[in-house]
């Protein structure tokens, strides 16, 4: 079976959106968002899930990709996960705002490895042999309580 992913648009219609001129090397840098869509069977009832992912691109590689919504690319999206807040990202320009801590399905949980809040971010690859990078959750917290959990900056 052929993994692929799917290039969105936004509410505005707009596929590559705009983070600015990078003062480094004057160029314009944005992203494109990009979805996977897969039928789940795991559970008693078949479910459609999705995954999406921000593909930092130059202005320049945007124009030239001629990319627009609804177009197809092979590639998957895989998720990594650490207690470190945007450890992924640390080199890349334009940085992309980090992720918030990941939280329970019922959003008012944060999960927690030893202590730590849990990160997760996506991410766009051609690669088929990179693998998900998850982390079991030690502890649930009430986000309430997140006051005396020490989040990484």
């Amino acid at each position: 079976m052929k993994n692929q992913v799917t290039i969105t648009a936004n509410k505005e219609g707009q596929v590559f959106v705009s983070t600015g001129i990078s003062a480094k090397d004057g160029k314009e840098y944005g992203y494109v968002r990009l979805e996977s869509k897969w039928l789940d069977m795991s559970g008693p009832i078949a479910q459609v899930r999705s995954l999406s992912a921000l593909k930092t691109f130059s202005r320049e590689a945007f124009d030239m990709s001629e990319l627009k919504a609804g177009d197809k690319l092979d590639g998957q999206i895989v998720i990594k996960e650490s207690t470190i807040k945007n450890p992924f990202r640390a080199n890349q320009q334009p940085k992309i705002q980090p992720k918030n801590p990941s939280v329970a399905g019922d959003v008012d949980k944060l999960l927690l490895f030893n202590g730590a809040p849990i990160y997760r971010e996506t991410e766009f690859t051609t690669d088929m042999s990179v693998e998900n990078i998850l982390i079991r959750h030690t502890s649930v917290q009430p986000i309430q309580q997140t006051a005396d959990v020490k989040l990484n900056s």
